[in-house]
């Protein structure tokens, strides 16, 4: 397959580990078969909890994102769950105003979309 200038964005909403896993394998996968892939991983709801900096992922997911991948939490969900403070991500985490916003943002740019979990 060739490259095209792909991008893909993974929406996660849930904070299954099982799913988180599974994520990090079809990244994997996905990268392997596509290397120069833009790869970006949105969460929202119960999902920004993979980007917490307690999480057992954020090793790996660090490590992710020296491979390129990008890591984005709601704002909005932050606030409701009284996140106030960067420092409580891990440090590859950039927090976007609204996730389903920011979704269709990339949508519109192009960006093909992967709905991860239930």
């Amino acid at each position: 397959m060739t490259d095209k200038g792909y991008k893909v964005v993974f929406h996660l909403g849930t904070n299954d580990e099982q799913v988180w896993k599974s994520l990090i394998k079809q990244i994997g996968n996905v990268q392997k078969e596509v290397p120069a892939i833009i790869v970006e991983v949105i969460t929202h709801g119960l999902g920004v909890e993979l980007l917490f900096s307690n999480s057992r992922f954020s090793n790996v997911l660090e490590e992710m994102a020296n491979r390129g991948i990008l890591f984005s939490a709601c704002r909005n969900t932050l606030n409701e769950r009284g996140v106030s403070s960067s420092s409580d991500l891990i440090s590859v985490a950039r927090i976007i105003p609204s996730a389903l916003a920011h979704l269709i943002f990339r949508q519109s740019e192009g960006w093909s979309y992967i709905k991860v979990g239930i």
